[in-house]
Order: C-alpha cells, then structure tokens, then sequence
C-alpha cells in the first residue's frame, strides 16, 4: 500500500490526520499588527518561519481585544490546531486571565511572546521593543539634549512615554558604560526614522 501511494505521489492530510487525533502539523499564530510599526512584519517572519519547517499557519490579528483573542483560540481549537504563538498584550498581560491561560492549556505547544520579563507558564520569549528607544533617547542625551519631545505615531503609548521618562530620570541620565556609539546612533536614527 504504502509503494502504490508512493507512486501515485500521495501527500497525507493534516486536516484528516487530526480528525483521527493525530497532529496537524499547524500553528495559529495571533498577533496585534496595528500599533507598533514592524508588528507585521515580526508575525509574518514568525508564519514563514514555520511554513519553511512544514507547519501550516493561520495568522490573526487578536486587535488587543480579550473577546477577539477568546474567539480566535476556541476557532483554533475547532480546527484542530496544534500550537499558538501568542504576542502578550503591552498593559495587561493575557497571563493574567484565568479562562485565556485555561484555552492555551489545551494545545499541545504555546509560545507567548513577552513585550517585557514575566513569569509565564508556557514556553516564552521577551521582545525587547524598548531597547532601540532607550539607545535613541540616551544617544541624544550625550548629544546635550536633556528635553527630547514624545511624538507617537498612532495611538500614545504609555510604555514608551514611560521608559523616556526612566532614561531621562537616570543619574547620568545617559548609559556611560555603552560601548560603541557608531552602532547607538544608528540605532537612534533608526528608531526616531519612525517619527518623522
């Protein structure tokens, strides 16, 4: 059997194959795209990361909304998904909701993608989205400016606003110790390109 569907060039299904309870070898990755520049493309790196590895993808926007995220996990769960990549939401963690956390038990691989260090009961890795905006403010610190003004570019962000405020308030009120300034001003240009 398995030679005649070796020659007439037989794929197995995934989707059948977890009708039987196997895995499905996909991967629902759930991600805020709107925001935070370059949200996008971090979840589409995520999904052709794992596509090039054989898993099928189905990326959603969860819109920072608890009642989107509830829906788009139990959707997942219907479909038989194996895994969730999840982005944490910036000011309340989703690891703080009984009945989210209780949804993600039930795959079989959770990733949550951490805007900052937390505990967190499933495999997780921490996004540092700061440290680019920590290199620019204490960049222009050095410079002389000790008054850089907050532009956001969509919706304010009190994350942001607040780590302007830490770097301004430190006692040198730059990083001393920062070796290599080539690479903390491009780092600065980089990230205050978003602003203009």
């Amino acid at each position: 059997i398995q030679q005649v569907a070796k020659q007439l060039g037989y794929t197995p299904d995934p989707v059948a194959r977890g009708l039987r309870g196997e895995a499905t070898q996909s991967v629902g990755v759930l991600w805020s795209v709107g925001g935070i520049r370059g949200s996008e493309r971090i979840a589409r790196g995520v999904a052709m990361r794992m596509q090039k590895h054989g898993y099928v993808t189905y990326v959603t926007d969860h819109l920072s909304d608890r009642e989107v995220l509830l829906k788009s996990l139990a959707q997942f769960r219907q479909r038989r998904i194996d895994a969730v990549v999840l982005q944490d939401a910036p000011v309340q963690s989703w690891l703080d909701d009984p009945e989210i956390v209780n949804l993600l038990k039930k795959f079989l691989a959770v990733v949550i993608v951490l805007s900052r260090p937390a505990p967190c009961p499933f495999a997780s890795i921490f996004h540092d989205r700061y440290a680019a905006l920590d290199e620019a403010v204490s960049h222009l610190v050095s410079l002389g400016c000790h008054r850089p003004a907050y532009i956001p570019t969509n919706v304010p962000n009190r994350a942001e606003f607040d780590m302007i405020r830490r770097a301004l308030e430190r006692p040198d009120g730059a990083m001393a110790e920062h070796a290599g300034r080539e690479r903390s001003a491009a780092s600065a240009v980089g990230y205050m390109r978003r602003f203009i």
